[in-house]
């Protein structure tokens, strides 16, 4: 696989860019602008490594089309992130394919402090129709993000996905491909005594919580589900004033790796899981 890392500026410009066969880096030696982009290219859809900030936990993700593109974020949208990311005047950005035992290899798969509103290429993806005031620090995006931090919330790292006390909130989490489920975490905020109070809607979703898979749907009452499902919060009390992260533990299926010795095939759950109502 060959892989491009680029910088753009608002215009279209390249900045910086460097190319290599199945791994490359980029030092780019100035401070990023506001409208500048940081552009990843594969010559073929697959699995990559990525690392594009020093302060942003690098990660194996998938790219379903060959260019991906993330807006250097300023302003309210920096507050998903770290204080350091982005910052200063050199940044180290690099990129690698990826081994057959690297894909088949157990993880969480709902992990990309990548995504944003704007990223249809790489995968995992989460989008939800309810977000918290629309500000950044509530965005779905935030499921995904890997911080689990729970004790407070509006900023990092205690960033989440807010549903502004609606009962109808549903997160979708779009894996670009099918893989195979074992394993569903989710960590609730705990911020008390902020969240002490529970609403008519908030109780809702601690009583009931459905997944919706396109491979068919998990119906969870009071914690209590047919397949392996956990909580994991701080503190004693339980409130959803706003959802902090979201889990989903399995593996990636490779063709010539994924069912070595095994009788049958686990159910795949498909592309894009329809939606998880929480």
């Amino acid at each position: 696989m060959e892989l491009t890392l680029k910088i753009v500026d608002a215009d279209g410009a390249v900045l910086a860019s460097s190319t290599g066969r199945d791994e490359t880096f980029l030092v780019y030696r100035q401070s990023y602008r506001e409208g500048d982009r940081v552009v990843v290219e594969v010559s073929e859809p697959g699995h990559v490594f990525l690392a594009l900030d020093g302060a942003i936990q690098p990660g194996l993700v998938y790219m379903k089309e060959c260019a991906y593109s993330l807006a250097v974020p300023f302003g309210d949208k920096r507050k998903p992130y770290s204080p350091n990311a982005f910052k200063g005047d050199i940044h180290r950005l690099s990129a690698r394919s990826t081994r057959s035992d690297e894909i088949v290899h157990r993880r969480n798969l709902a992990l990309n402090p990548r995504d944003d509103h704007a990223n249809r290429a790489l995968f995992p993806h989460a989008r939800a129709n309810v977000e918290t005031r629309g500000e950044a620090v509530f965005a779905a995006r935030n499921a995904i993000d890997g911080e689990k931090a729970n004790d407070d919330h509006g900023f990092w790292p205690y960033t989440s996905w807010g549903i502004n006390r609606d009962p109808q909130a549903a997160l979708t989490v779009e894996f670009g491909r099918p893989v195979r489920i074992d394993e569903i975490v989710f960590y609730l905020r705990a911020d008390f005594p902020h969240d002490s109070s529970v609403g008519a809607g908030q109780r809702h979703l601690l009583e009931r919580q459905d997944l919706l898979f396109s491979a068919g749907k998990i119906g969870c009452r009071a914690g209590l589900c047919h397949r392996t499902l956990h909580r994991r919060m701080g503190g004693t009390a339980r409130s959803d004033q706003g959802r902090r992260r979201l889990g989903l533990s399995g593996t990636d299926p490779d063709r010539n790796m994924g069912n070595r010795g095994t009788g049958s095939r686990p159910q795949a759950v498909r592309p894009s899981s329809r939606a998880m109502s929480l």
